[in-house]
């Protein structure tokens, strides 16, 4: 039997529960793993890429026993528990598990731990720390830029590149290309020797909410895996297989137009264009001069838009661009004045915060046609 604190036990579940399926063609992955760890319990939930550990204080009896059960309902079960302690036995020849707090005695069925499949962590030869806070700020800052489909699967993921000047977080799938750099000083080792990695998709979601504690995260992690350890919760995640396209070679031609203006009302002005032609997946077209910014897009089956925007523009040019592309990009940008370099014909357009050198978006321009 185990006793502990339902606001502890409910943190620890809160922390495992994103990695584990409520309907898993495996039935044990649909558990949580329940084990004796120190003074207390270690609580791991997982699908075979992703596995979540974390701790809570409890005291357990000497005829304590390691168990899974379901996930998703002992999550219900101890949030709706109607006091403050909460205890579980296994009863029934540890056939099920028991949860009881105040006059509540309900019943889960339990299965033995030597049944629960862990991910095998191989040996971690690379380790660096950081702030959580600036690095959940790259993450999200790019994620939205990967590609999802399992045709490029080299590119699901978000690529984590140390270099002498710091750590480059990058996602793209071919059409928009995303770039956060954690600078040199914000880790306390050099890491211009670590490997460069690429972190699955899947796994970013639940990383950012690991990361939403506020304390430094370690990562542990070789050429196959990574580990993150935030306070008492670690994440193991297998890495992305393959070779990273050079996304350093994809910038601007030198004869481009840079542009100055306000994020806001670019965004504002594409928002209500795409609202006359929703369906307008020919592009919208984007018009350069000296002071203002001219948008429009064509679908004859939908509607036409036009609008403009006031700017300070080094010369005159004409391109297109994905128009949701283009709010994507604005969403994931910290500051409101930007700048948008633009080359003639396919040659890709840089968007980033004035002077900005290592935090920016590549979008691939698309052509304009009639509907």
């Amino acid at each position: 039997m185990l006793k502990t604190e339902k606001p502890a036990l409910q943190a620890a579940l809160s922390a495992v529960i994103e990695a584990v399926k409520a309907n898993s063609q495996n039935p044990v992955m649909s558990d949580f793993l329940i084990e004796r760890a120190g003074d207390g319990i270690s609580v791991t939930g997982g699908n075979l890429d992703i596995e979540i550990r974390s701790t809570c204080d409890a005291v357990l009896t000497d005829d304590f026993r390691d168990f899974t059960c379901p996930a998703h309902r002992l999550v219900d079960i101890v949030k709706n528990a109607p006091e403050a302690s909460v205890s579980i036995e296994l009863i029934d020849e540890g056939r099920q598990v028991q949860i009881r707090s105040g006059r509540s005695k309900l019943k889960l069925p339990a299965m033995a731990a030597a049944d629960y499949p862990k991910l095998n962590v191989a040996r971690l030869q690379h380790s660096v720390s950081l702030s959580s806070e600036v690095l959940a700020r790259a993450l999200s800052g790019v994620a939205f830029a990967a590609e999802t489909s399992d045709a490029r699967a080299h590119l699901c993921g978000v690529h984590v590149r140390p270099m002498k000047e710091g750590m480059d977080v990058v996602a793209t799938n071919g059409r928009i290309v995303a770039k956060r750099m954690i600078e040199a000083i914000a880790f306390d080792e050099d890491i211009s020797g670590l490997p460069a990695i690429t972190i699955p998709n899947k796994a970013v979601r639940p990383i950012e909410n690991l990361l939403s504690n506020g304390e430094d995260v370690e990562m542990q992690f070789s050429k196959q895996m990574i580990v993150f350890t935030v306070g008492r919760t670690t994440l193991t995640t297998k890495l992305v297989e393959g070779i990273y396209p050079d996304y350093q070679k994809i910038l601007p031609a030198a004869d481009s137009v840079t542009s100055k203006f306000s994020g806001a009302a670019l965004g504002g002005a594409v928002t209500r264009v795409l609202i006359a032609t929703p369906d307008a997946g020919y592009g919208m077209s984007f018009k350069f001069t000296a002071n203002s910014l001219a948008l429009s897009a064509r679908d004859m089956k939908a509607g036409e838009g036009e609008d403009e925007v006031p700017i300070e523009a080094s010369g005159e040019i004409t391109t297109g661009f994905n128009g949701r592309f283009v709010l994507s990009a604005l969403a994931h940008l910290d500051e409101d004045k930007l700048e948008l370099t633009v080359g003639q014909d396919a040659a890709p357009a840089r968007i980033r915060a004035e002077g900005d050198e290592h935090n920016y978006i590549i979008l691939m321009p698309t052509r304009v046609r009639a509907a």
